[in-house]
C-alpha cells in the first residue's frame, strides 16, 4: 500500500513510517537461513552417528560434529522465532498504517466539506484557506466548526493509533530480543 506524501491537516509528515514488506523480506531471509542451518545440522548429525570408521581421530571428529550440531540447533530456534515475530509485527504494522490513512481521509473530507483546502495546514496551525467558489452553505460557521471538531477527533485518533503501534513495536522488539538472547 503506498502512503500519502501529504498528511495535512493532521501531521507534517507520515506519522507511522516503516515498510511491512521490507520486514517480511527480512523474516523470509531468516527463515531461509534457518532451513539452511537445519540441513547443516542434519549433515553434522550423520557424521557424528557414522559408525563405519573407528579411530581416535574419527571419534574426536564425530564428537565435535555432534557438539556443533547441538549448538546450531539453538541458532535455528533463534532464527525461526525471530522470523515469526518479524512477520507478526509486519502484519500489525500494516494494519496500523491502513488505519492512519483512513483517519487522514476522514480529516481531509471534513476540511473539504467545510470549504477549506485540507492541504493548507502547516504543522498544527490551521490556515483558513476558504475556497472562493465554495458552494452555498459550504464554509459557513457551522460547517467550519464541524470540520474543526472532526479534524480534532481525527488528530486524537491518529495519536492513539501511533501510540498503540509504538507499544506493539516495543512488544515485538522485546520478543525478538528474548529470542536472540537465550
Amino acid at each position: 500500500m503506498s502512503r500519502p506524501f501529504d498528511w495535512a491537516p493532521l501531521a507534517v509528515g507520515d506519522p507511522l513510517p516503516g515498510d511491512p514488506d521490507a520486514i517480511r523480506e527480512q523474516a523470509a531471509g531468516l527463515r531461509n537461513t534457518a532451513v539452511e542451518i537445519t540441513w547443516q545440522v542434519s549433515h553434522l548429525r550423520r557424521i557424528g552417528a557414522d559408525e563405519s570408521m573407528r579411530a581416535l581421530s574419527v571419534e574426536a571428529l564425530q564428537s565435535q560434529a555432534l557438539d556443533v550440531a547441538k549448538r546450531l540447533e539453538a541458532v535455528i530456534g533463534r532464527y525461526s522465532k525471530t522470523a515469526g515475530y518479524l512477520g507478526s509485527w509486519a502484519d500489525e504494522l500494516e494494519g496500523f498504517r491502513e488505519a492512519t490513512v483512513k483517519v487522514l481521509g476522514r480529516a481531509q473530507d471534513a476540511e473539504r466539506a467545510a470549504g477549506r483546502d485540507p492541504h493548507a495546514e502547516v504543522g498544527n496551525q490551521v490556515m483558513f484557506a476558504y475556497q472562493v467558489f465554495a458552494p452555498a452553505g459550504v464554509g459557513d460557521a457551522s460547517g467550519v466548526a464541524a470540520a474543526e471538531l472532526e479534524v480534532a477527533a481525527a488528530r486524537r485518533e491518529l495519536a492513539r493509533i501511533v501510540e498503540e503501534a509504538a507499544g506493539r513495536d516495543r512488544f515485538w522488539a522485546g520478543r525478538i530480543s528474548d529470542a536472540i538472547d537465550d
